[in-house]
């Protein structure tokens, strides 16, 4: 970790156990930060500690594979599971509860971004799934519909919003790189990139 603007860095490894596979801010106060490893979820809280702990509870016999913390609600943060169930905290990653509807069976909830209520109310999810698309929830989680129109493939390895004056969601599949379109209805493929396998996106 650095406190210095990327000037100076030091170890903060105690508690891991393994490598990270991803990691994100919840705004909490203080802020912590959150990490999946393949076996454990994870906290720290840097202005406190460099330590790890493990903060698991709840999920049974699986791995977090992706999660987004709600900008609009310090706490709220959501998680998706290897075994394709999508989870919710309330209390800034401490505890977890399962939200039904959300699984889509044999298939892994690979990605998840979030499109935070414009006034007060639920935000909108996307979850990407490795063989089940993209699905979306309206009602900050509470119900789930496929969201697959326009996909060629239904392999999606990452969603991430597209920066600019109106956010477009991006999302990476097995057979190129689609757009949603501005009425969030169906995905276009952005032809400039190839049809090939698309992992990340920066």
């Amino acid at each position: 970790q650095t406190s210095q603007g990327g000037g100076r860095w030091q170890s903060s490894n105690n508690g891991l156990g393994s490598a990270i596979l991803w990691m994100t801010v919840v705004p909490s106060n203080p802020p912590r930060i959150l990490a999946g490893t393949r076996w454990n979820l994870l906290s720290s809280i840097p202005a406190k500690k460099t330590e790890w702990d493990s903060v698991n509870h709840g999920f049974g016999d699986t791995f977090v594979l992706s999660a987004v913390a709600d900008p609009q609600s310090t706490n709220r943060v959501f998680a998706g599971t290897w075994n394709g169930e999508i989870y919710v905290s309330v209390d800034g990653g401490s505890t977890w509860k399962l939200l039904s509807g959300a699984l889509v069976k044999d298939s892994q909830n690979t990605s998840l971004v979030l499109m935070p209520a414009s006034k007060s109310g639920a935000p909108t999810l996307y979850a990407g799934t490795s063989s089940g698309g993209v699905r979306v929830s309206k009602d900050g989680g509470a119900t789930w519909s496929a969201l697959n129109e326009g996909l060629t493939s239904l392999q999606v390895n990452r969603l991430e919003w597209a920066a600019g004056a109106i956010p477009r969601l991006l999302v990476g599949t097995g057979r190129g790189l689609f757009m949603l379109t501005a009425d969030g209805a169906r995905w276009e493929r952005v032809k400039a990139v190839p049809e090939i396998e698309i992992r990340a996106i920066a």
